[in-house]
């Protein structure tokens, strides 16, 4: 066994982890002692990846109304389109720095692009050489037929300009290889912009792992690991985000009613499996509330500030 991240041998088996309780799957967790990373022994995602995606909620629930929602605002409100995607998108307002003084034909990918809103707003907004790839059929099938041909299962064989994913770099299996490859895309002056789950979040609160279990997120970085293994390359910035103590997070998924949540820069996504567009606007009133709310406790230093599980936001370019 070898760290996944910067492939040591020099890692420990820290625990079990059994997050289903309705299901007999338990996952092995490592730290490395080189990189200071935690991971999934790859075995495990490989025995039970499968099974468990066909048998769990998918995630893919929420993109799918939120991409509903989305498709509204797009005819009618751009502004509120733009913060709505900002709210519940922990990059969003770093790609839109990366390209605000940018030509319109520079060519953009999204990676993971889920059903496909975000690159339908850069479409929109006039980057007609944006492109969304996911894994998944169904949501590329969605994004299609919602919001124009301009998804695939594959990246195009060219160089891009921007380059972003969310959410993604830690739940692949080869982490380095995966970034590697979408590296080797870019054009000589090209920036891919990515968010990784941070393992500060869970080790400043004693927690073994973060809130999206295996076989979903499946590694968790340590701050230094990108610009120490990518340095030598790569112009590599990286900065950290906080949210306030675990506790009140708690309280708020309570009254959100939410499950296996993610938590990006603005404190808290909505999870809207099922809902009409009145709860989702009602919903969203809450969060917009409670996200005001505790970052005013935050900064009257009533609370004191966690790394945020998903907030490592990461930006590469090739050296000049």
């Amino acid at each position: 066994m070898k760290c996944k991240v910067c492939k040591s041998k020099n890692i420990n088996k820290v625990d079990i982890f059994k997050p289903y309780i309705d299901k007999k799957f338990e996952f092995k967790v490592y730290d490395c002692f080189d990189c200071k990373s935690r991971f999934i022994g790859n075995e495990d995602i490989e025995n039970y990846k499968d099974s468990l995606y066909s048998e769990c909620n998918t995630p893919y629930k929420r993109h799918y109304t939120q991409a509903e929602h989305i498709k509204d605002l797009l005819n009618n409100d751009l502004q509120k389109c733009k913060e709505e995607i900002a709210i519940n998108n922990i990059i969003f307002n770093d790609i839109l720095i990366a390209i605000e003084n940018s030509n319109k034909n520079i060519s953009i990918l999204e990676v993971g692009c889920a059903t496909g809103y975000i690159t339908a707003y850069l479409q929109k907004i006039g980057y007609k050489n944006s492109y969304g790839i996911d894994l998944s059929d169904e949501p590329i099938k969605y994004a299609k037929k919602t919001f124009g041909d301009y998804f695939g299962l594959h990246a195009k064989s060219q160089k891009y300009d921007v380059i972003f994913f969310q959410g993604v770099v830690g739940c692949v299996i080869n982490p380095f290889e995966f970034l590697e490859f979408y590296l080797s895309l870019l054009s000589k002056n090209g920036i891919i912009i990515f968010n990784a789950p941070d393992v500060d979040s869970i080790k400043e609160t004693n927690e073994l792992w973060v809130d999206s279990p295996p076989p979903d997120v499946i590694t968790l970085f340590h701050k230094d690991v990108f610009v120490s293994l990518l340095s030598d390359k790569y112009e590599v910035s990286m900065y950290k985000t906080y949210i306030p103590v675990n506790i009140l997070k708690k309280y708020v998924n309570i009254i959100l009613n939410r499950k296996n949540n993610i938590y990006p820069r603005r404190f808290i996504q909505l999870s809207l499996s099922g809902e009409d567009h009145s709860a989702y606007i009602f919903k969203t009133l809450i969060k917009r509330i409670a996200v005001y709310f505790v970052e005013f406790l935050v900064n009257v230093k009533l609370f004191k500030r966690y790394s945020n599980e998903y907030g490592l936001i990461l930006s590469i370019k090739n050296k000049k």
